[in-house]
């Protein structure tokens, strides 16, 4: 069977045979993709096949940097960056047309009606809701279908069939709360399936994306008390490396527990002494995470702590001490974690690819000094969103929460900022959203304001979105590349012939 994916740039084709995985090779403007080659041209490689995974431990080269996570929009990782450069391509074109909320709608229509429905077309559909959710704020046209969309995307998560369609539905959830937080039937719809799924998906990208969903409802709709209980659920998960939900040392779901930790804590801000005991229970676990083999774990669990210092230092549950005595800490052995932190913002291991110890050594330089003096030395990050809305990000607090909103909301983080009220609330801004000086407003309301200004940051987006992607994929088999080049002189096979 043959796929022929186009963007402006590229022609991608992909010949597939059933129950074979996909060898790529890349020759200029043209990609094929080979699904069976003989033991004998195997050997001729070496005692790794092509067809191999190639990151199937947890020391591999899967440790990238967190920004490569998060920038991350494949739905399937098997053929990720091809099906993200033609699926998003196609979502942007819809999210930019201005009968995009009828499209929308028809979506949301063909995903409730499940009678038969195929697998495929589910995942589909989830793909496309979910895209467009993300590039467009759609609270107003969802008003009425909420309960429709939401038992739709519940069903697939639970039952789902296939690992995209659980993924899809995961995701799909976190903007869905975004979109709709003042839709009070997510909470209770949706609280015990997510719990379900980190514990006994098969998938443990279905749990990391599980977690992240479970944060982003808490945050939005529970408690105090519930987010307590929800901490202490994945402080377990860390303190175990994911054994406590059948995915032991997997990097993506301790990632997501700790990323999904850190973003809870910042609700309890005003909470005062069961802040404070999270974070003398929690600091422990998360420094015992800096000796993680996996870059992104470390990573996440640097700035967690970083948060936790913070906090504490701005808690007022605690008397200012008296002349000659110590500021209380909240972790006793403070020279056994500066010298980690010192450690890991020098850290120069070949194992680690460049652009993760970049990652690495900013982020524990940053992380080090708020240890040292966490009242006053949180990273300060200015950022733009249209023509007139600067964002100041100047604590651990705001950086957790944009880059747990970048996370779900990625390449539709400009325009949800100016469109949807609710991004700004978490980021505690008031300030204008557009040149003629408007401020806040609701979220439904902010759509109809400025779409022109939208529907141009959407374009930028998916440039950059295609681009990067192309990028990535260029960049990531290129290695692979050489030697499918090596094998085919070595064995007289031309460019355009089957291996």
């Amino acid at each position: 069977m043959t796929y022929v994916l186009k963007s402006s740039n590229l022609n991608f084709c992909l010949h597939r045979k059933p129950n074979h995985q996909i060898i790529v090779i890349q020759s200029n403007n043209h990609l094929q993709i080979h699904s069976q080659m003989s033991d004998l041209r195997r050997k001729a490689l070496g005692s790794r096949s092509l067809d191999a995974p190639r990151s199937s431990s947890r020391s591999s080269s899967r440790a990238a940097s967190r920004q490569n996570s998060e920038d991350e929009w494949s739905d399937d990782a098997s053929v990720a960056s091809i099906e993200s450069v033609e699926s998003w391509g196609a979502a942007t074109e819809v999210a930019l047309e201005k009968g995009w909320d009828d499209e929308l709608k028809g979506f949301v229509d063909g995903l409730v009606e499940r009678k038969g429905s195929s697998v495929q077309g589910r995942e589909e559909l989830l793909s496309k809701i979910h895209k467009v959710m993300c590039l467009r704020n759609a609270r107003t046209v969802l008003v009425g279908r909420e309960a429709d969309l939401l038992n739709a995307v519940a069903k697939s998560l639970k039952g789902g069939r296939t690992e995209r369609e659980s993924l899809l539905s995961a995701r799909l959830l976190s903007v869905f709360v975004l979109t709709c937080p003042d839709y009070g039937q997510t909470y209770d719809a949706t609280r015990q399936i997510l719990k379900q799924q980190i514990q006994s998906s098969s998938f443990t990208s279905v749990k990391s994306a599980s977690i992240s969903a479970l944060a982003t409802v808490i945050f939005t709709y529970g408690s105090s008390h519930e987010t307590l209980a929800v901490l202490d659920f994945l402080q377990e998960i860390v303190e175990s490396d994911g054994i406590t939900v059948e995915a032991g040392d997997d990097e993506g779901v301790v990632t997501a527990a700790i990323e999904a930790f850190g973003f809870l804590l910042t609700g309890l801000e005003e909470e005062g002494e069961e802040a404070d005991q999270i974070v003398r229970e929690g600091l422990p676990v998360m420094v015992e995470q800096l000796d993680s083999a996996e870059v992104s774990v470390r990573v996440a669990a640097g700035e967690v702590i970083a948060l936790m210092y913070e906090m504490w230092a701005h808690s007022d549950t605690r008397e200012e001490p008296e002349e000659g005595q110590e500021l209380e800490k909240p972790y006793d052995d403070i020279g056994h974690l500066t010298n980690l932190l010192s450690n890991l913002s020098t850290a120069s291991s070949k194992r680690i690819a460049k652009s993760s110890r970049r990652t690495l050594h900013s982020t524990f330089r940053d992380v080090l000094d708020t240890v040292n003096n966490p009242k006053y030395s949180a990273p300060s990050v200015t950022l733009k969103f249209g023509r007139a809305a600067t964002l100041y990000v100047d604590s651990w607090l705001k950086l957790t929460r944009l880059r747990q909103l970048r996370r779900v909301l990625s390449h539709g983080m400009h325009s949800h900022f100016l469109h949807n009220q609710v991004i700004r609330d978490m980021l505690e801004y008031t300030g204008p959203v557009s040149s003629s000086g408007g401020g806040g407003g609701g979220g439904g309301e902010d759509e109809d304001e400025d779409d022109d200004d939208e529907s141009e940051e959407v374009s930028k987006a998916a440039r950059e979105l295609m681009k990067r992607d192309v990028r990535k994929y260029r960049t990531g088999h290129m290695k692979q590349d050489r030697k499918v080049k090596a094998m085919q002189q070595a064995w007289g096979v031309e460019d355009e012939g089957e291996i």
